[in-house]
């Protein structure tokens, strides 16, 4: 990527905010738009889209046109991955910001599996209602008891959070997309635990990304040795963030 240019990270005037990976067709390298400031959240982010790259290519290099693109529940898989990888190098090699570190991660984790499964829940449930043709001030007072559930009485929620919902694009550009981030978190975080286990998961996480959507999640994910229909297997995830959490303490 980096040989042939395809990383713009340059802060310019007029150039766009966040960070994404664009991916084509098989024969062409995707592109990273990125604004790098040296600092961990763009190093984060920088290897959250090389993510995305690589699992492209690899998928490139073995599918057609058709089936090059991931299916959606493991689009985030090899990103979040990659950012796992960072973590470990930055706290091996500088432990004095390694408690950070790991109490960002859990920020991260909290924000990409519990509240994107929650904008998904919502998702369900005024798809399930739109046909009665709600407002949207009913919609919105929705969004605000799921959220004021959620956080329970310990967090006091302002009124105006019941807009919030407004500003999530995926609602409105990639309905339900918001799982493909805690389905990738908890996949990434049983492979990441596989790995620490001495499970011989490797070679077959870099055939797994190599097989774009030639076959469902479902049967992409037996091939590591999980099953998404045992709730053992999202727990692997859990356990991942259970031991993070004692690291902390």
């Amino acid at each position: 990527m980096l040989d042939k240019k395809h990383i713009h990270s340059t802060i310019q005037r007029g150039k766009r905010g966040g960070a994404f990976c664009s991916s084509s067709i098989p024969k062409i390298y995707p592109y990273i738009l990125i604004n790098f400031t040296e600092n961990y959240e763009s190093t984060s982010n920088l290897a959250h889209e090389l993510g995305h790259a690589i699992h492209f290519i690899l998928s490139a290099k073995r599918q057609n046109i058709f089936n090059v693109h991931s299916a959606l529940p493991i689009a985030e898989t090899a990103s979040i991955f990659s950012e796992l990888i960072l973590i470990e190098k930055i706290k091996k090699e500088n432990p004095s910001i390694a408690e950070g570190l790991v109490l960002r991660q859990l920020d991260n984790l909290y924000a990409s599996i519990a509240r994107q499964i929650e904008f998904v829940e919502f998702e369900k449930e005024i798809h399930n209602i739109i046909k009665k043709s709600p407002t949207t001030d009913e919609i919105s007072n929705i969004y605000l008891n799921r959220i004021k559930k959620h956080f329970g009485s310990e967090v006091y929620i302002p009124d105006y959070f019941k807009y919030e919902w407004l500003s999530v694009p995926h609602i409105f550009n990639t309905p339900f997309y918001c799982y493909a981030y805690a389905f990738g978190n908890l996949l990434s975080l049983a492979i990441y635990s596989a790995c620490l286990e001495g499970d011989n998961i490797k070679q077959k996480f870099i055939q797994m990304l190599s097989e774009g959507s030639s076959k469902s999640p479902k049967d992409l994910v037996k091939e590591l040795g999980f099953d998404i229909d045992d709730e053992r297997f999202w727990q692997k995830g859990f356990d991942q963030i259970e031991r993070m959490v004692k690291e902390i303490e």
